[in-house]
C-alpha cells in the first residue's frame, strides 16, 4: 500500500500541458513538495458542478460524514481504497459504506510524479520509489469526501490500488491504480457504468515504471501543505 509520495512539480505542469488536459490548478511552492504521508495536506483533480476539471486541496485519508466519533473510523487507514472491495464481506468497492457513495458520484484524480512502496512480498526487504519512465507524472484514481465536522470542513481523499504486476510485484503485492489520459473523460463522467469504472484501473500488461532502491525515511510531524496563487490553464 503506497503510504508516501511526491506531489506535483514543473513535471506536473508540463505534462498537463503536453497532452492538452484543461485543469484549473494552483502550483504548490517548492518547499511543500517533498513526500507527502497520509494527514498531510495534498491536491485533487475533481469535477466541478459545471463540468470543469479542477485542481483542489484536501486532506489525505478519506473521511465520510456517518462516524459519530473520527477515531472509530481511523482515517489514517483509509488512505488506500482496494478497487476489488472487501474481501472477507464479498463486496465490491460500489457496495462498501465506506467507499461506496464516493466511487459512484466523488471520483477523483490525484497527480503525483512518484511514489514509495514498503516491500510485502516474503524474502524481500526493499524500500522503493516508483516512477513512471514514459510520462512526467502519475494520474491516480482517487476517491474523494466533501468536508464534514470531522476535519473542520476540509476535503478529504483516498487512492485507490489494484493488484500488482510486472517489476513491482517482486516487492509489493499491490500497486496505485493509474489511468491514461485517454480515460479522464469516462472516469469524471457520472454516468458511466460501474464495470466501465472497474475496468479503467485495472493493471495493464505494459506500464512503464522504474524503480529506484532509497533508504525507508523517518515519518514526520503531521504537517500541512499550502499553496500559492499561479497558472489558470
Amino acid at each position: 500500500m503506497c503510504v508516501r509520495y511526491n506531489t506535483i512539480d514543473e513535471r506536473w505542469e508540463r505534462f498537463i500541458r503536453r497532452k492538452g488536459i484543461w485543469i484549473e490548478f494552483k502550483l504548490p511552492p517548492a518547499e511543500s513538495q517533498s513526500p507527502l504521508w497520509p494527514g498531510a495536506t495534498g491536491m485533487f483533480a475533481r469535477a466541478s458542478e459545471g463540468g470543469r476539471i479542477e485542481m483542489v486541496q484536501g486532506e489525505w485519508g478519506l473521511q465520510p460524514p456517518w462516524p459519530k466519533i473520527p477515531a472509530a473510523w481511523g482515517k489514517r487507514s483509509a488512505y488506500n481504497a482496494r478497487i476489488e472491495g472487501s474481501e472477507d464481506r464479498g463486496e465490491g468497492i460500489e457496495n462498501m459504506r465506506a467507499y461506496g457513495k464516493a466511487f459512484k458520484a466523488r471520483r477523483c484524480v490525484v497527480p503525483m510524479v512518484s511514489y514509495f512502496e514498503n516491500a510485502d512480498v516474503e524474502g524481500t526487504h526493499r524500500y522503493v520509489e516508483v516512477h513512471p519512465t514514459e510520462e512526467e507524472a502519475f494520474l491516480i484514481a482517487g476517491l474523494w469526501e466533501p468536508g464534514n465536522f470531522h476535519n473542520n470542513d476540509t476535503p478529504t481523499y483516498t487512492l485507490i490500488t489494484t493488484a500488482s504486476n510486472g517489476e513491482l510485484a517482486e516487492v509489493h503485492s499491490r500497486r496505485l491504480a493509474r489511468l491514461e489520459d485517454d480515460m479522464l473523460d469516462d472516469w469524471f463522467n457520472p454516468n458511466s457504468p460501474i464495470d466501465l469504472l472497474k475496468a479503467l484501473v485495472e493493471p495493464r500488461d505494459h506500464e512503464p515504471i522504474r524503480l529506484v532502491d532509497v533508504d525507508r525515511p523517518t515519518r514526520p510531524n503531521k504537517r500541512n501543505v499550502k499553496t500559492e496563487t499561479g497558472t489558470l490553464f
